[in-house]
């Protein structure tokens, strides 16, 4: 009995490059990208470590951009959602305590003190 299986696909391109190279061309580019860098295959996810290769810096101000071009037609409603700088990512109002709630509201510039 023969098992029908694909053959496993031989590493290509930007995958044969060591986890040094990977790490200094990350430095260069966006948060997202290195993202996205890291979802191309399954080696280079398990190679490519977004939260420790990008500065902290750059991955906040990315997580404040995203939630900025999401919020920013809401208008006078109150926003849904708010930014977990402890996970880096934009999670609904109700994953807060009402302390992180409260603070968001009261003082936008501790913003970045949020945590799910």
């Amino acid at each position: 009995m023969a098992l029908c299986a694909q053959p496993r696909r031989k590493p290509q391109g930007i995958e044969n490059l060591l986890a040094y190279t990977l790490a200094k061309t990350s430095s260069f580019l966006d948060f997202g990208e290195v993202l996205n860098f890291a979802q191309v295959s399954r080696r280079l996810n398990d190679v490519v470590k977004p939260h420790e290769w990008v500065p902290l810096h750059t991955r906040h101000q990315f997580l404040t951009e995203k939630w900025t071009n999401r919020t920013q037609n809401m208008g006078i409603f109150p926003a849904t959602e708010l930014l977990c700088f402890e996970c880096f990512k934009i999670r609904p109002v109700f994953s807060f305590t009402h302390q992180y709630r409260r603070r968001a509201r009261d003082s936008p510039e501790e913003i970045w003190t949020t945590c799910c």
